[in-house]
Formats: C-alpha cells, structure tokens, sequence
C-alpha cells in the first residue's frame, strides 16, 4: 500500500514538472516568433531603404 501511494505521488510530480517544463518551452517558443519578426521587419526597411 505504502509503494503504491510513493508511485502515485512520483507521477504526480513528474507530470507536474512536464507541465511546467512544456510552458517554459513554450515561452521560449513565442520569443523565438517574436525575434524572428522583428528581424524580418528590419530586412524589410533595409529593402525598402535600398529600392529608394
């Protein structure tokens, strides 16, 4: 009985920690995007500055 609670409790925390982990994962994602887009739009205005 007592091993079984110690396993159940393992995987709760291990799911816990997975949550966590996709979340800060995401979080870094978005930032990744964000960058990404900004360095897009300075490619753009250096276009554009070249074109004029």
């Amino acid at each position: 009985m007592i091993l079984y609670i110690g396993i159940v409790l393992l995987c709760v925390i291990l799911a816990i920690l997975l949550v966590s982990y996709h979340k800060k994962i995401a979080e870094i994602q978005g930032r990744n995007l964000e960058t990404q887009q900004e360095i897009a739009r300075h490619l753009a205005k250096i276009a554009n500055s070249l074109e004029s």
